[in-house]
């Protein structure tokens, strides 16, 4: 789970230009699309596929339904699970 987190917040510095400061325990319980980020429909959409691209998986619609991919503790959760699948 730590290398998973460690990955996304890499996406989030790199791809989506993210301060660390941003990247405390506190935002990573906050949805995306609020304060401090403040992400729009096309930075969530850049988000997932780049998120897919890193891990080399597909996030089915079921992870992302009920906004299961709306905070860093979200993705970091969906990817392990997706992860975890392939494996199996």
């Amino acid at each position: 789970m730590e290398k998973t987190t460690e990955i996304v917040f890499e996406i989030m510095r790199e791809k989506m230009h993210c301060r660390e400061q941003l990247l405390t325990e506190e935002n990573r319980k906050r949805p995306l699309t609020g304060s401090p980020f403040y992400f729009g429909a096309v930075d969530m959409m850049y988000l997932l596929l780049e998120t897919e691209k890193r891990f080399g998986i597909y996030l089915e619609e079921e992870a992302l339904a009920d906004y299961r991919f709306s905070t860093l503790n979200q993705i970091v959760a969906a990817v392990n699970e997706r992860l975890c699948e392939s494996v199996r």
